[in-house]
């Protein structure tokens, strides 16, 4: 069992390196978010820069909520009873942040379609925005307390 324990601790490694990544990929579209914020206008050109990375980031972070529920969420459903919130909590979390970007992204083609209109602009921003606070939130509570107690149930067993 010291064997599963160990592997369960490096994919908890992994996993809060695949958040640093994420985080600074988070970095470089907040720092493009700000800039459109602050210059008070929304063009088709702004959203095309914060578009490209932001499905980058979403393909990324899909790849990484799905080794987190395949590799981690089974350890959860072993403890269902005791430990099931956690389970539910985080799965929920997942769809939501999933569901936060692509909100974004539907309302950017609705803009560039012209079906929403220029003043909706400031709505997709604060979307985004949403989005990437949400993420950032779900991180620190999956460091703070979904890894931690992980490795104290994966730990009993050793």
């Amino acid at each position: 069992m010291l064997r599963g324990y160990r592997h369960i601790r490096m994919q908890v490694e992994l996993f809060l390196k695949d958040h640093q990544s994420l985080r600074e990929e988070m970095g470089i579209i907040d720092g493009w978010l700000t800039d459109i914020e602050q210059m008070g206008r929304l063009s088709d050109e702004e959203l095309k820069r914060l578009v490209v990375p932001v499905k980058h980031f979403y393909e990324q972070l899909s790849a990484h909520l799905t080794l987190e529920e395949q590799e981690l969420f089974p350890l959860l459903t072993k403890e269902i009873e005791e430990k099931g919130y956690l389970y539910f909590t985080f799965e929920l979390e997942h769809q939501q942040m999933k569901q936060y970007i692509k909100q974004f992204l539907y309302m950017v083609e609705r803009f560039r379609d012209r079906t929403v209109g220029i003043e909706k602009g400031n709505s997709i921003l604060i979307t985004l925005r949403f989005a990437l606070e949400a993420v950032a939130a779900h991180f620190i509570r999956e460091e703070e307390i979904l890894f931690p107690e992980i490795l104290k149930l994966t730990g009993k067993t050793v």
